[in-house]
């Protein structure tokens, strides 16, 4: 993610991939995702936005995507 990219506060990449299992092309694929989707919106890169892009990835890809919420893994 480009040092220039507006994100929340803490944002911590390392426990969203220890969440999700996904290719180079598809965590490039979640970021881009994300990013428009904050874009558009107005909103600072986050949690909740990287998780639902993520889980419509691995959906995509015809994958289960994992339920437990985030604190589960922090």
């Amino acid at each position: 993610i480009p040092r220039e990219t507006p994100c929340e506060e803490g944002l911590d990449l390392a426990s969203l991939g220890r969440l999700y299992e996904l290719t180079g092309g598809q965590i490039k694929n979640v970021i881009v995702r994300a990013a428009y989707r904050c874009l558009a919106a107005g909103e600072k890169l986050g949690y909740a936005q990287l998780r639902e892009s993520a889980g419509q990835e691995m959906a995509a890809a015809g994958r289960l995507v994992p339920v437990e919420p985030i604190t589960a893994i922090l």
